[in-house]
């Protein structure tokens, strides 16, 4: 038997980090980044997409319904088609695991002269799609789906009629869904929204040039749009996909405060909150803009460790159950 030497490592911890990074392209931006590129006139440059598998998804799906798109490290490049332009595909759209995708392009498909059959991986194909099908099928959609409420969904679309929709449930993809059904239909389509969601959708389709009207009612706002209008190419053919800090909350909290801390900043309080912690408990941080004409080109952090550990928090920063719910994105 031969003896072999065995040699000690020590590994000691970090005492602090250092270096320049480029956080990721937002999820959420980028499914509606390349929606409304390939839905307006011209070409549309996205810069810093999400690489995500999901938001690949999107891009394969539309790819699919007849979008020219060029992928490139640094720039997706999207040809528009225009409202009218798409065409039916010539196999089944997959969305892989993408949420977002099936239930906003649900919303594009709906406004088609064809009919759609599109579907996701195992878990897609347990996920609620109930609360998409219903609104479009009060604009006249005709879909199909498994037990009424799951994919494979066919959607056959066209001909559809606007209407005033308060969904029953606080969902940005919902909304976002009706919104751009309306995109294709007669007379004015209107969201009422009770609960306030993030407003991804409304920035992009005024900054495509569709007018959109938001006002204060009761029930909450009413967010509508007139059908017909076509889109223009997204920021001139400059867009740029606003950067995700929330991608990189998790490694670095993980690095400075308890876990239980992390998982409410990240899925309750958004970055203010979570800039707002890190700022209380263990580090000094400085937000820079870089500009280029109208454009946000990035946002830069500057964290500089006081050399603290955090004991925990507060009743100020805890709101219990908020993290369990999920408003859709």
């Amino acid at each position: 038997m031969t003896n072999h030497s065995q040699k000690l490592v020590t590994i000691s911890p970090l005492s602090n980090l250092r270096g320049d990074f480029k956080l990721p392209g937002d999820k959420s931006i980028s499914h509606r980044s390349a929606m409304f590129a390939a839905l307006g006139t011209g070409t549309s440059r996205i810069r810093n997409y999400s690489s995500a598998r999901d938001c690949q998804s999107t891009l394969d799906c539309l790819e699919a319904l007849g979008v020219a798109i060029k992928r490139d490290a640094e720039i997706i490049t999207i040809a528009g088609v225009g409202l009218d332009g798409l065409q039916a595909p010539t196999r089944l759209l997959d969305v892989g695991n993408s949420g977002t995708t099936i239930r906003l392009l649900a919303g594009i498909l709906a406004g088609q002269k064809f009919t759609t059959e599109i579907t996701g991986d195992e878990s897609i194909q347990r996920r609620p799609m109930k609360r998409v099908i219903e609104p479009l099928q009060l604009l006249g959609t005709q879909i199909a789906a498994r037990d009424n409420n799951f994919a494979p969904l066919k959607i056959q679309g066209g001909n559809l009629k606007g209407i005033d929709y308060t969904p029953p449930i606080a969902s940005a993809q919902v909304k976002s869904c009706v919104l751009l059904a309306g995109l294709f239909a007669e007379g004015e389509t209107a969201v009422i929204e009770t609960t306030p969601t993030r407003n991804h959708t409304e920035i992009m389709l005024r900054e495509c040039g569709v007018p959109l009207n938001i006002h204060p009612t009761e029930a909450g706002n009413r967010i509508s749009l007139a059908g017909g209008h076509p889109l223009n190419a997204l920021d001139h053919s400059n867009h740029n996909s606003r950067h995700d800090l929330g991608g990189f909350c998790r490694p670095f909290t993980r690095y400075r405060l308890y876990w239980r801390c992390c998982a409410v900043v990240y899925s309750s309080y958004g970055i203010v909150g979570y800039l707002a912690l890190v700022t209380r408990f263990s580090f000094r941080c400085e937000r820079e803009f870089t500009q280029g004409g109208n454009v946000l080109l990035a946002h830069h952090y500057v964290f500089s460790d006081l050399g603290h550990r955090p004991g925990g928090l507060d009743s100020r920063y805890r709101r219990p159950g908020l993290h369990r719910g999920r408003s859709g994105v």
